[in-house]
This record gives structure tokens, sequence and C-alpha cells, in this order.
């Protein structure tokens, strides 16, 4: 199998780009830098072969405005590419542009007459001229919608262009309002109910999906031919109320059920979120319906409903669950999860306790009568193909019997089971999208800074066991660029860009498209560090929880020729830490002298004292003030780096690959050494004659074969090296002395481990790593032009190979672990969010390879297509 990926220099300033925040543009009325003069109600991203759209409705009434923002009620974004792309005629950027699609009044209008059996067509005022939108989707680029001023209707597209509207119509009975709709495929579903939902039994799901009726007849050609019209026709229909027995869990009618209700497209199926207060008995807070006809299936086992402990997806006896938002996750590892934000709830109140928490349940997923249900984590089955040689699919097997398994209270689970290793970065029930890409979980945050509450989009990643099912996650990390207030975000699948629509200060009224462009918020940054075309030969970033910074800035270090730029791109804004936007102001350069092409940057701290260091293939810099530190206690800005501070090189090293800083002490990987130096200003000012100190940790004539040494990473001692010829670990102790060195085999792996990436449940994964963490390794040879990225976990130190299964035989009827990707030329670095991957490709002659090999083993997740 052959598939494209993405070849992005991770040094992006080699190509002198950086994501970019472009905002579309919109109708006449906007303000510069938004793109509607009115609010926007609801987005909805939708891919197809020909189109990656993002979709927009209104969500204020624009009855009074100009006919130029009118059509602009419901709108879409052609996403542009994500790489800069230039106007042919005018040689300028292309901008994301909103389409308008109402610029009518009226509308022709399909519905079916159940009284005189027939399908009228009417020409109506056109429902989405000037109006607002109280409910609104998308599937195939057909919106389906509800407006404010007929709740009891619904509307389907058949075409809709700038001058024509052509609606589908549904009419429930009077005072019979829609409270949700969900559109898959061609069909539309809708939850409705005379009063509160779930109340009585006018509470419904109806599946509506378009058809055509003969209305008339005409003759072509000498024979007569039939006119159709399409309409919209009533396919299935079901009540839920408190006495549904998929809710019960075989015990007593539930207590209540409020009004809010979620549907959610999970396999094909509809998912029901509700909020819920449970019988004696316990109940649940979601509840299955297949599509076809609608028949409701219980979320979990009779055992896991009624097991009287609260779960993530139900309440014990007498309390509370609601279930806002449901999304599906397809894992790397090919195993199947369901996404739930569940509201932290006591017994009584909806809002008791206010936030919400976003968990992983293992869902079953293999062809059956449990298919969908809540999963037994323990039971994994692989199944293969080809006289069982070829690695075909992943499952959960077994619905779920012990509640204490999904149980967010139980230590034993609850790391598995919580997104983001604890509470989102928001303090009440204020989550406005949850959504997955590949293997990583992304919630969207509309509120505007508060206590303990941070707006925008934020990415929690899986970390998975050795048989693949996910055992915890990575902490809430901001994503897209931006920390504004976002009404909806998107990561797109299949490119490198994203869609978000952002509070720009007057209401959500701004949406952004981000580009790879040369002109961001980093743009001060890169001109110097690019100036005097010295290049860049790496780039560093330090978080706001980089020691020494008291979450008060964020750092990105560039190293060039000669010289190191520093760029302050986080700050504290009244007590809230934000996104600098980024002047001259906010970059300093340092020449480095008798420092050529310098590669390596690292910042090192021994109590209050901290350092950066620099290195390169002439050896070894740091930067000082007169007492031989560059910073003492907490730094809080770009200011603490003075015209005092001067890069000082120290000791005799040459062609330095990394630096690393780890319990006091700093680690100099070169070609041939594993070094450690003890933290010491005494050591580091300007004409010191103190000692360096310097301790030889590893030696290439150490190491099997003696391969020379390319990437290490290092958590408290523990320490993991990748050479020439393999990957090695073992631990240092306090005298600088190495436990019995282990070499770790890659499976189906290629000599040279080039790159190690941990991916952990810690902040600063590289460091914390040894506890429970993913690593990803990157291997090579030269001489065949090939890569290959292998997977391990590790825990408590130990280092397993991934179960990335290609093939099974009589000696491992189970499969056996192999690469996860197989690049087919040289690799020489990656980086993956769980969503996103990116490879810089080194190779020989003058076509670049454009496909890479992957085994049979799973589908590439997303970023690799």
């Amino acid at each position: 199998m052959k598939k494209k990926y993405i070849t992005l220099a991770l040094t992006l300033s080699l190509l002198n780009l950086h994501l970019h925040p472009t905002t579309a543009i919109g109708d006449e009325n906007a303000l510069p830098e938004e793109t509607f003069s009115f609010n926007i109600g609801h987005a909805v991203f939708n891919s197809s072969s020909t189109h990656h759209r993002l979709w927009l409705a209104s969500g204020q009434d624009l009855s009074a405005e100009p006919a130029s923002v009118k059509k602009f009620g419901l709108s879409y974004v052609d996403e542009i590419s994500a790489e800069p792309m230039l106007n042919p005629t005018t040689g300028k950027l292309l901008i994301p542009t909103a389409r308008p699609l109402a610029n009518n009044e009226s509308a022709t209008i399909y519905q079916y007459d159940t009284a005189n059996n027939k399908v009228t067509i009417a020409t109506e005022a056109n429902p989405i001229y000037g109006s607002a939108f109280s409910f609104f989707d998308v599937a195939l680029n057909n919106p389906a919608f509800v407006v404010p001023s007929s709740l009891e209707d619904i509307y389907l597209s058949h075409e809709i262009t700038l001058n024509k509207t052509e609606l589908l119509k549904h009419s429930f009975q009077a005072n019979d309002t829609v409270k949700d709709i969900l559109s898959i495929g061609s069909s539309v579903f809708a939850a409705h109910s005379v009063g509160n939902f779930g109340s009585d039994s006018t509470s419904k799901i109806t599946k509506l999906s378009p058809t055509s009726s003969v209305v008339d007849k005409k003759t072509v050609n000498n024979q007569e031919v039939n006119i159709s019209v399409p309409y919209l026709e009533v396919k299935a229909e079901v009540e839920i109320t408190t006495a549904t027995e998929a809710l019960r869990g075989g015990g007593a009618e539930l207590t209540s059920i409020q009004p809010t209700v979620t549907l959610n497209n999970i396999s094909g199926n509809l998912y029901v979120g509700l909020n819920v207060t449970a019988s004696s008995d316990g109940s649940a807070g979601i509840v299955i319906a297949k599509n076809s006809n609608l028949t409701l299936l219980p979320i979990a086992s009779n055992n896991v409903i009624s097991g009287g402990i609260d779960t993530v997806v139900s309440a014990s006896p007498n309390n509370q669950v609601s279930i806002k938002q449901i999304a599906e996750m397809k894992t790397s590892s090919r195993l199947s999860y369901l996404i739930v934000a569940r509201d932290s709830l006591s017994q009584g109140t909806e809002n008791a306790g206010g936030s919400q928490s976003i968990y992983a349940i293992p869902m079953v997923s293999q062809p059956g009568s449990n298919i969908g249900q809540v999963a037994d984590f323990n039971e994994i089955s692989n199944t293969f193909i080809s006289n069982r040689t070829l690695f075909h699919e992943r499952y959960f097997t077994t619905a779920l019997k012990d509640p204490n398994q999904i149980n967010p209270n139980d230590p034993t689970y609850a790391e598995q089971l919580t997104v983001g290793q604890g509470q989102p970065p928001v303090n009440s029930s204020s989550i406005k999208d949850l959504y997955v890409v590949g293997d990583s979980v992304y919630i969207v945050i509309d509120q505007p800074y508060a206590t303990n509450q941070k707006p925008g989009t934020f990415c929690s990643q899986a970390i998975f066991a050795q048989d693949g099912h996910i055992i915890s996650w990575t902490p809430w990390s901001r994503v897209l660029g931006s920390d504004d207030p976002m009404l909806f975000s998107n990561i797109t699948d299949k490119t490198s860009s994203s869609f978000y629509v952002a509070n720009s200060g007057t209401g959500f009224k701004k949406v952004v498209q981000t580009q790879w462009l040369n002109s961001s918020n980093l743009a001060p940054f890169f001109k110097q560090a690019n100036k005097a075309n010295q290049g860049t030969q790496g780039i560093f970033n330090f978080s706001n929880t980089t020691q020494g910074f008291n979450n008060e800035l964020s750092l990105l270090i560039a190293t060039g020729f000669n010289q190191v730029t520093i760029g302050q791109t986080g700050f504290i804004d009244n007590g809230n830490f934000k996104i600098k936007p980024m002047s001259e102001a906010d970059v300093v350069t340092y020449n480095v002298s008798d420092n050529q092409a310098i590669i390596a940057a690292e910042l090192a701290h021994n109590n209050d004292n901290h350092w950066l260091f620099v290195g390169g293939a002439s050896g070894v810099a740091v930067l000082t003030n007169e007492d031989g530190i560059t910073w003492s206690g907490n730094l809080n800005s770009i200011e603490g780096f003075t015209d005092n501070l001067t890069f000082n090189n120290i000791g005799n090293f040459s062609f330095v690959k990394k630096l690393v800083y780890d319990d006091n002490f700093l680690y100099i990987l070169t070609n041939e050494k594993l070094e450690q130096i003890t933290l010491n200003p005494n050591q580091f000012t300007k004409n010191s004659t103190e000692s360096l100190n310097v301790k030889t940790i590893i030696e290439s004539s150490d190491l099997p074969n003696n391969g020379l040494m390319l990437d290490v990473i290092i958590d408290n001692g523990f320490c993991i090296l990748g050479t020439t010829n393999g990957m090695h670990a073992f631990d240092i102790n306090t005298a600088g002395a190495i436990n019995p060195l282990q070499s770790i085999t890659i499976p189906d792996g290629l000599p040279a481990t080039s790159q190690l990436i941990a991916i952990s449940k810690h902040t600063e994964a590289q460091r914390n790593f040894s506890e429970k963490s993913n690593l990803y390794v990157l291997n090579n040879t030269f001489g065949t032009q090939e890569a290959r990225l292998n997977r391990f976990t590790i825990e408590n130190k130990v280092i397993k190979p991934f179960n990335d299964i290609i093939a099974a035989s009589s000696k491992e009827p189970t499969g056996s672990p192999t690469s996860f990707i197989k690049f087919n030329n040289y690799t020489s670095n990656y980086f993956t969010n769980g969503s996103w991957n990116f490879a810089t490709s080194y190779f020989l002659g003058t076509t670049q390879p454009t496909d890479i090999i992957t085994p049979s083993i799973l589908q590439i997740f997303a970023g690799i297509h």
C-alpha cells in the first residue's frame, strides 16, 4: 500500500514559513479583522472528495439588516491550501472568503401534505434570508436547519445558490418543537417534543429522508413521462421517556429527564446524550438508536447501568448524570473509543458542581449484538486475513460487566478514562465543542478568561499500552495559535490547516483559517533569526512551565550560524497567561564567536540559578553575566536578557548533537560521547579558571559495533540513546556511572536510530517519560535511502515494542510487532501531535519521493493520507 504524506520542514524557518491565522472575508459591513457584522451561531466543517468546506449560520436575527448582510445568514468558506498560494491573476495571497447563499426573499418549498396525500410545491418567504438559526447541521454539503420563527419545522436543502433556494420541509404537529437535529448521509434526525424532551410520550426521535413522488405526467417524444418532485419522508420514529427500557438497566422508571438532549453520529448510528435523574436502581445518560429503524439499545450492560455507582455514562440510585457531547475515536492502534463530556453533577440540580470532564470509554467494535456498547478493555482481539498471515483489524470484543472500569473516581482506571489528565482549563459547563482527529481529542472553550478558565482550543493525545488500548493521556495544551474565546474549531484531517470561529471582542464574528505564511505573529522572531542570511539550524520551544519562568512567560529560541535568537511568545495579562503579540522589542539576538553551525540549545537549572547553553560543530557556549549565570530567580519577560550577557565557550567539545538538562546536570551528546557537567556558576564566568569537571558517561567504544551517537533523552538519570547501530537504555547513578547497558531491539527496524520522541502524561515529556509514556523512534539507513518509524511503550523504565502487527505465523499466532510507518526515502526528522504527522525528507538525486510505503497493519491516522 502506498500513501502520500505531508512533508514540511520542522525547523520551519528553513522555508521562512510559520502558522498564520488568516481572517476570512465576509460581508461589507464587517469591521477590519472580522468576517461578519453579526454573530455566528453555528459552524460545521464538511469534507468531501471535492470540497473541504466550513458552513456558517447566523446566530442572530438579520431581518433589520441591509440585503448585503442578510444574504450571509447562511454561507460557507472553502478551505484554501494550507501552504501559501498566490492568485494567478493578481499575484496576491489568496484569502479565505465566505460565500453567501441567500439573496432571495422567497424560496421554493417542497412538502408532503399528509391530509391530502400529496406533495405540495409552494413559494414562501425564504427562511434563510435574514433569519437566525436555532439548529443547524450539514452532511454531504446539504444544510439542514430549524429557524426560531417555526420550531416545528425542519428544512433540508435541495438546491441553494445565491439566487435560488429550494428546500424540503417537514412539519411536526403544533407546539411539537425541535430540540436537536443531526444529519447522517442524506437523512436528517430530529429530537422533538411538545413539552420538555423526555417528559412524556410526545418526546420522539424521527428519521427523515428525501424521496420523490409523481405529481404529474408529460409527453416527451411521444412517450408519457412521470414528473417527480422531492419531499421529506418519515422513515422511522421512536419515543424516549423516563420509561425507556434502554435507559433503565433493567430497573425502575427514571425519576426525570431534564430538557437537554444531544444527537451524535457514532459509526453511522445515533448516540443520544441526556440529562437524567436515576431511580432507585440507577440509569444511563446515553442511549443508542440504530440508524436504520431507530431501534433503541442500551449503552452498557445492566451490570453497569444498575451497578450502584456513578460511572462515566450512568448514575447511581437517585443521582444525576448529564452527557452534553459525544464523539468517536478510532485510534491508530485500530481500537474504538467513545469520547464524552460529562457534567460533574450532584443530586438534584443540573449545574451543581458546574464543571465538565472529558472521558474516553472503550467501545465494542467487533460485529455482533453488542457492537457500539461500552467494552471491557481487557478483551481485545486481532484478526488476520490471507490464511492468518496479514493483519486485518483490532477489536474490543466484549460488553463491559464491571462498572468500576468506567468509574472516574476509581484510581485504578481514572488515568486511562480521563482525557487531558484531569479537569479541562475551564471552571464551568462552557465546553462549546468536542471532536477527535487521529489519536487526539480537542475541546473548544467560548468563555472569556476567568479564574481557572482559559478560552480557545485545547488538545490531549492518547498514550497506549502494548496491546493498543489507552492507558493515559497527555495534559491539555493550547493549539491553533490563538487564545481568543472560540465558538468552533476544526483540525482538518487531510491538510495541515485549521478553521476556527473566534470572538474578536465584539462577538463571534471572526472566521479564521490557519496557513503556513511568513507574516504571522512570529514574523519579528524569524526576521531576526534569519538576518544577514545567517540561517536557522534549530528551533527550541520552552513553555511557561519551564523551571525559572514561574508560569509568567514562554520563549522560542533559534540557533544559526554564529548567532542565537530569543523571542518571547507568552506573557501574563491581568493575571492570565496568554499568547504575546510579538514585536521587535520581544526579540533579542546574541552573537556566538568561534561557534559556527549551532544546532542545539537548552535551558538548565540549579536551584535559583538558570543558564542558556548552545552547541554545535565548534563546541558548547553558555550565556552568562559577570556572576556566571544567565538569570537568577524567576524570569518574567524578555527584558531579562540584557546587554551585559555574553556567550562564553566552555570545555573542549566538538560536533555537538544535543544538549539535555537533567537533575542539576547538563549532558552533552557528541558523535562519540555522552558527557556530563555539574551546573556551577564559578565554571561559567568569562575568565573562569575553575575546572569544568567533565564526566564521560558512555563512549562509542562502549557500544556494540562502536556506533556513533545520534540522539538522547534523559529522565532523572534514566537514559535512552539512539546510535548508528541501534537503541540502548541505561541508568546513570549519582557517581555518573551507568548500570548495565540494555540494547533495545527495534522490530523490523533499520540500523540508525536518529530521533527519539516521547509522548508522556507530563508537561515536559522529553524529561518525564520513564514512568508511563509512548516512545516514537525514527530509524534510517543511508545506503538504501529508507526510513521507518517504530513505537514503544515505557512503563517504569521497561521498554517494550508496540504491537503494530503486520503478520502472524505458526510461531507467532497472535502476530509480532513491526514498524508503524515505512518511508521509501531517508527521513531526517519527524513530528506528531496525534493528529498531524510531519516529516522532513533527506534524499539523493533530483527527484524527491512523494510516497511512503505503509505495512498493512493499519490505516495510517490523520495527517498522512
